[in-house]
C-alpha cells in the first residue's frame, strides 16, 4: 500500500549543514558542535551554581521534602507542582485557546505523548514546568492524586551534567530521562535500555512523556523545520500500538514575545491530539490539528477532510517499517507546525488568552 501522505513534502533525514561560506567535514562539524556543548554547559554550570547559592531557605527545604516524598503518596504531587512552579519562577504569559483539553486528558485513564517545538532552549524548560503544573492541577481537581500517570521528561544528558547535586536529584525525581542525543555517535544501546521501563509504564497508563522531538538539530534554525524534527518519537509511537489500543500524541506550540509588562510574554497552544492505532496488521491514524486549522499544509488538509472517517489508513502489513515511520513523522511534523504558528498568533487573540504568572 503506497499512502498518499508519502508523497507529501518528503522529510530529508540527512540534513546537510552549511555555514555561511563553505560545507564542513563531519570531523570540523563535530569539534565544532562539542566544543559550542562544552562552553554552554560551563555557563549553564556557573549560571546553576549562583541560582542555588541564592535560593530561599524555605526552596531548598521545599525541594528536601520533595525528594523524601513517597511517589505514591499525594505528597508527592504537590511537591511535583511546587517544583514546576519553582522552575517557573517569574514567568509571564497564557495558554490558548482554553484549558479544556487539558482537562480531559486529567479525565482520561490514557496516558499521552507530548511533542514541543524546541526554539528557545533557554526558556522552553521553564515553559514545559508551566505546562506541567497546569497539567497536575487538573488531575487534582479531577481527584486523581494517586493515580494520575507520573511525568517522564527526554532530555539531553547535557542539560543534566550543568545541574547542582540537588538539582539532578530534583530533575529526576520529577521525571527527568537523560539522554544521549550526539548527533554523530548516540550511545543507542544505553538509550534504548533508558526506554525500556518508561514505555512499559506508558503502555500500563502509568506514565505521560514529554519529548522535543528536534533535540539538538534545534539550534540549527536555517534547516527547514521538517529536517529538524526527528524520527525517535514516531518510531516509539509505533512500537507502542503493540500495546496499546490507541496511542495519544498531543501537539504542544511555545511561542515568545518581548512584552511591555515584564521582559518575556509566552503563549502555549496545546494542539488536538493525534491518535494512532493498530487493527488486522494495518497503521490507522488521525489528523490532530491538521482538520481544524488554516495554517495545514492543503495536502494535507484535502487527504484527510476528503475522508469520511476519523482514521486514515496509512499502512499494511506489507508497508516497510521505515516507510511506516516516515509518514507518522510526516503527520506530527505537520501538526507540530501548526501549534507553533496558532502560538504565535495567539498573542493577538487578547479576549481567549488565560493569564498565568507565577
Amino acid at each position: 500500500m503506497i499512502s498518499p501522505i508519502s508523497k507529501v513534502n518528503d522529510i530529508n533525514n540527512k540534513p546537510s549543514f552549511k555555514s555561511r561560506n563553505q560545507q564542513l567535514e563531519n570531523r570540523l562539524v563535530r569539534y565544532v558542535e562539542r566544543a559550542d556543548t562544552r562552553l554552554q554547559r560551563m555557563l549553564a554550570t556557573l549560571s546553576n551554581r549562583l541560582e542555588e547559592k541564592f535560593l530561599p531557605k524555605s526552596k531548598i527545604l521545599e525541594r528536601d521534602e520533595f525528594l523524601r516524598s513517597d511517589e505514591q503518596s499525594s505528597e508527592y504531587i504537590t511537591g511535583l507542582k511546587n517544583v514546576a512552579k519553582s522552575f517557573a519562577a517569574n514567568c509571564f504569559g497564557s495558554i490558548t485557546p482554553n484549558k479544556n483539553h487539558l482537562k480531559e486528558i486529567a479525565k482520561s485513564s490514557e496516558s499521552s505523548i507530548f511533542i514541543m517545538n524546541h526554539d528557545h532552549p533557554l526558556y522552553d524548560s521553564s515553559t514545559l514546568s508551566i505546562l506541567n503544573y497546569e497539567l497536575l492541577s487538573e488531575y487534582e481537581k479531577a481527584g486523581r492524586l494517586n493515580d494520575f500517570p507520573r511525568p517522564k521528561v527526554l532530555l539531553t544528558q547535557e542539560i543534566t551534567k550543568a545541574l547542582t547535586p540537588l538539582s539532578k536529584e530534583v530533575f529526576k525525581k520529577f521525571g527527568a530521562v537523560e539522554m544521549d542525543i550526539d548527533r554523530f555517535e548516540p550511545n543507542r544501546i544505553k538509550n534504548a535500555l533508558k526506554l525500556v521501563p518508561i514505555i512499559r509504564d506508558f503502555s500500563k497508563n502509568k506514565s505521560n512523556i514529554f519529548i522535543f522531538p528536534e533535540g539538538r538539530l534545534a539550534g540549527y534554525k536555517n534547516v527547514p523545520f521538517e529536517t529538524r524534527f526527528q524520527s525517535g518519537v514516531s518510531e516509539m509511537a509505533l512500537l507502542l500500538c503493540d500495546m496499546k489500543k490507541e496511542v495519544k500524541i498531543n501537539p504542544v506550540g511555545f511561542a515568545y514575545t518581548p512584552s511591555y509588562i515584564y521582559l518575556l510574554d509566552r503563549n502555549i497552544h496545546l494542539g488536538s491530539e493525534v491518535k494512532l492505532k493498530k487493527e488486522n496488521g494495518k497503521i490507522f491514524i488521525t489528523g490532530g490539528e491538521i482538520g481544524l486549522s488554516n495554517y495545514a499544509d492543503k495536502c494535507y488538509k484535502n487527504i484527510f477532510d476528503n475522508s469520511k472517517e476519523e482514521f486514515i489508513e496509512i499502512a499494511d502489513k506489507n508497508t516497510p517499517k521505515k516507510d511506516t515511520i516516515k509518514i507518522i513523522q510526516k503527520i506530527l511534523c505537520e501538526n507540530l507546525k501548526i501549534c507553533k504558528k496558532e502560538a504565535e498568533k495567539g498573542f493577538n487573540l487578547l479576549n481567549e488568552r488565560e493569564m498565568f504568572y507565577f
